[in-house]
């Protein structure tokens, strides 16, 4: 079955086509935090599982794209997030990375890399709450999930959100990516 099909399939309510779209995604997921080497492998396998439960949870019908490439990018943000945020809470030393894609050149791969350890770095002068609206959004979740979840009002998340991704293109651009 090719993946637009098994994604529609899943989508539809089909059970064992989301059954092998959580399965793959586990998988995925899996290796993707395989890059975080301070984290367990205990540790990576209940990040891969809790990926899947966000998935299951709101995820799937929040995934906009139709691709196996757009999938698993989605799928690589949502992982890295959840790293990202447990090593943030456990204080944790962030070792993080950028690209999966084994075909890129080093070259890019560095440069990627540096990239997204500036990001992190900007978005750790953001305020703990500034921080997980940042990149809430950033996991495209809706103003109204947001709503719900921190129980502040819709216009104070916009605004708030406004405020760190300026903060975080400010400093992105003083430190040459922007």
């Amino acid at each position: 079955m090719e993946f637009e099909e098994l994604l529609q399939s899943a989508r539809g309510g089909h059970a064992a086509a989301l059954g092998e779209l959580m399965e793959a995604a586990a998988t995925f997921c899996w290796r993707v935090l395989g890059r975080f080497n301070t984290l367990s492998a205990a540790t990576r396998e209940d990040l891969a599982h809790e990926v899947v439960v966000i998935l299951l949870d709101r995820g799937l019908q929040q995934f906009r794209g139709s691709t196996e490439i757009q999938w698993k990018a989605f799928l690589k943000q949502t992982a890295v997030n959840q790293a990202i945020s447990l090593m943030r809470r456990d204080k944790y030393d962030i070792e993080p990375f950028w690209s999966l894609d084994e075909d890129i050149s080093p070259d890019l791969q560095v440069e990627e890399e540096e990239a997204f350890r500036k990001l992190i770095d900007c978005t750790a002068e953001l305020s703990a709450q500034e921080h997980e609206i940042f990149w809430m959004r950033l996991r495209e979740l809706s103003y109204d999930e947001m709503v719900k979840r921190l129980g502040l009002a819709q216009g104070t998340i916009a605004s708030k959100y406004h405020r760190a991704q300026q903060k975080v293109k400010n400093c992105m651009q003083e430190v040459g990516f922007g």
